[in-house]
């Protein structure tokens, strides 16, 4: 999460943002070894939404955590995995969100 965690404050503080949030998808997690970053209670610049669980990586990210009421899984401060398939608004936004292969 921390190469994640620093391309969203660069992304945000540059003179393209700032934005409200950001939505990332794809395989974002390592499938192999430990990933302390999980670990890792720094916040991020802004809402971060992971959608999809591919791979192991993801799978042990989210392993033990439960949705919240707004189905999300937080990974990290300002940092959450969308599983599933949802709908909602999320920052004036309607979001549709499927994880999957």
């Amino acid at each position: 999460l921390d190469a994640l965690r620093k391309k969203v404050a660069a992304a945000n503080s540059s003179k393209a943002g700032p934005f409200a949030a950001c939505f990332c998808a794809g395989r974002l997690f390592a499938d192999g070894g430990a990933d302390d970053s999980l670990a890792d209670d720094t916040p991020f610049a802004i809402p971060t939404y992971v959608i999809g669980d591919f791979g192991a990586g993801a799978q042990r990210a989210a392993e033990g955590k439960q949705p919240d009421e707004e189905g999300r899984i937080r990974l990290a401060p300002s940092c959450y995995l969308l599983r599933g398939a949802q709908l909602r608004e999320r920052h004036g936004m309607l979001v549709a969100s499927l994880s999957g292969k």
